[in-house]
């Protein structure tokens, strides 16, 4: 892998640019598919909010090269029109549950390719039981630090 990143100075040494390659199959997620992978961040636009430099806009994407001679790009711009630092979480209900409907897929950082489902406000398996979500992120730790022999 090769890592290029442009940090600014002048705007409190966020990142201004920056170019990841990666190469050899299987180089994301263990896909035997993929030869290479390029992702760029460019054109990055800073606002200084409330003494604090914060991104605001930039284009980015990445250009993915196949086995079978195939490819994959895709190319990106967004831009934030409205940054608040420090909000009121609480007069604005930001880690309120209340609005995800009966019945959504659910997944948990950590548990990659295993589905739950939400209902009444809480996280369950598909027989409807209610996950301990402590017990499942141990569970995570535990099976990620087993290693190869």
């Amino acid at each position: 892998s090769k890592y290029k990143i442009w940090i600014d100075p002048q705007h409190g040494y966020n990142i201004a640019q920056a170019e990841i390659s990666r190469g050899g199959e299987g180089t994301e997620f263990g896909n035997d598919r993929e030869i290479s992978i390029s992702t760029y961040l460019r054109n990055v636009q800073f606002k200084k909010i409330d003494d604090v430099w914060v991104t605001m806009e930039a284009d980015y994407g990445f250009y993915r090269k196949m086995v079978a001679g195939d490819f994959e790009s895709s190319d990106h711009h967004c831009k934030r029109t409205e940054f608040v630092l420090n909000p009121d979480h609480e007069a604005l209900g930001s880690f309120e549950t209340n609005f995800i409907r009966n019945g959504a897929s659910t997944n948990l950082i950590g548990t990659p390719g295993i589905l739950y489902t939400w209902q009444d406000g809480q996280v369950v398996d598909e027989k409807g039981r209610k996950v301990d979500l402590e017990k499942v992120k141990a569970k995570s730790k535990k099976v990620k630090v087993k290693r190869r022999k």
